[in-house]
């Protein structure tokens, strides 16, 4: 880059720092909260195979399963030993439930398409049932260090969408969760799906499915706060992470990725629905190989929201195609923009995301970061990504930081935004870490209140989006 070009971007602003310190004691305090959350409780104990389970891989159990979810629900650890138990969809029906799936265990999704259709009497968040399905229900626990098999070839080669194809494990409406020490696999769509839950403890868990398979998603929390994600190893055919605010716009929020390992994937995402937007949230201290994409923010016009306080810290990727991806456009970003659109609700609206010390080698392109004309990236902050690509950056409407103090330049480059984009508001206050369930069935979007956001700055119509391509 010629000397010229570099003196067009500015140190740092201090301010920045101080809502990274305050994501972090955030993320510190829930942390320790959540750790207190779905432990294994210490009641009934209820085996599979004496509710006549039987473990061969060919008879389907899923009435033994059943029964002992049932006769264990309200305190007790259904309890799964070696074996193989082929099964139709379960229900956790009861608050305060363990299910043990001990080493040696695995649980296999039935292949029979029917026993997938949500029936009358059934309470779901989906139009098509899940393997393991809960409703309303708190307190729960998936442990024991065996495997939950959805066998999803078959629906694969289906040609079925992806809500007509299962999820693995779809908890909906719940709070206090702990999935822990156990492996997912090979879901006919996301893996582990979470539907507006709180205080959510994700660790240990290995996820896997072919990097071809399509829509299966490692984790997903939408519209869910208070997740912590921590070693994790997560290799898909989709997002290895996927956090989500929508279609129906209740936000997503106090999300913290931790010492993770992703493999084939589509990366950490923010998107595509984000109509309810996305704050706090934080990805440090993992590895990305293989992966297609890395770090990566993705929406459209017509399902985007306010996306800010976003952090990423200590990552280093190798052989990951688009290690940054930020972007108002989905699924692909045009090569022009066309005239500046009215700003609305679901306009993409990103700001506060702060990127330090990221390391990529082997990327096909470096960093690719377009907004929307009607409402430009802001305050974005790039300190030390090192990014070594066979292509140079893409970068339009965005403006920001790039913070060279520390003697580590960034190899993709921001034009400096205006003043005004640097005063950052304060991050919103943690709310409580024991928020309500709510007692009604799911809501519609006419029927979910969404705060009101500032509105935007007003885009300079005489400035034209620029294009830096770094070689």
């Amino acid at each position: 880059m010629d000397t010229a070009n570099k003196k067009r971007f500015s140190p740092i602003n201090t301010t920045s720092l101080v809502i990274v310190r305050v994501i972090t004691v955030s993320f510190f305090l829930i942390h320790i909260a959540t750790n207190t959350v779905g432990t294994i409780h210490a009641a009934i104990s209820c085996n599979i195979k004496s509710y006549g389970a039987t473990g061969n891989g060919t008879t389907k159990d899923t009435t033994a399963i059943q029964n002992a979810i049932n006769a264990c629900g309200g305190g007790g650890i259904v309890t799964f030993p070696s074996g193989k138990y082929l099964t139709a969809p379960l229900f956790l029906l009861k608050s305060n439930i363990t299910l043990n799936i001990l080493s040696g265990a695995t649980i296999l999704g039935s292949e029979t398409i029917s026993d997938y259709t949500v029936k009358s009497d059934q309470k779901v968040a989906t139009p098509t049932l899940a393997l393991i399905n809960s409703y309303h229900v708190t307190d729960i626990t998936i442990t024991g260090g065996g495997v939950i098999d959805g066998q999803g070839a078959m629906w694969w080669a289906s040609g079925k969408s992806t809500h007509d194809r299962p999820r693995l494990v779809e908890l909906a409406y719940g709070n206090n969760i702990r999935v822990s020490n156990i492996t997912l696999e090979n879901a006919g769509a996301m893996h582990l799906y979470l539907k507006v839950t709180s205080n959510v403890i994700i660790d240990g868990v290995t996820i896997r499915a072919p990097s071809n398979s399509p829509n299966t998603d490692g984790i997903v929390p939408n519209s869910s706060n208070n997740v912590l994600i921590k070693n994790c190893n997560i290799s898909v055919g989709d997002d290895n992470i996927a956090i989500k605010s929508g279609p129906t716009p209740v936000p997503s929020y106090n999300i913290q990725v931790i010492n993770c390992k992703f493999g084939s994937g589509h990366g950490v995402s923010l998107g595509s629905d984000l109509q309810g937007g996305v704050h706090d949230v934080m990805v440090e201290n993992s590895t990305f190989e293989g992966t297609t994409n890395g770090i990566r923010i993705k929406s459209a016009r017509t399902k985007g929201g306010k996306v800010t306080v976003i952090v990423y810290k200590n990552l280093t990727m190798t052989n990951v195609n688009y290690p940054l991806w930020f972007s108002g456009y989905y699924p692909d970003i045009p090569s022009s923009d066309s005239a500046p659109q009215p700003i609305t609700a679901t306009t993409p609206n990103y700001s506060n995301i702060t990127v330090s010390n990221l390391t990529a080698t082997g990327a096909t392109d470096n960093c690719k970061i377009v907004g929307v004309p009607e409402m430009p990236i802001s305050a974005l902050t790039l300190d030390a990504v090192k990014i070594t690509a066979k292509k140079g950056s893409m970068i339009r409407n965005a403006t920001g930081l790039v913070n060279s103090s520390s003697g580590a330049d960034s190899s993709c480059l921001i034009p400096p935004g205006p003043p005004a984009a640097l005063n950052l508001p304060t991050p919103p206050t943690p709310p409580a870490l024991t928020p309500s369930i709510p007692s009604t069935p799911i809501p519609t979007p006419d029927g979910v209140r969404v705060p009101s956001a500032p509105n935007p700055p007003t885009p300079n119509p005489t400035s034209s989006p620029s294009t830096v391509r770094i070689t």
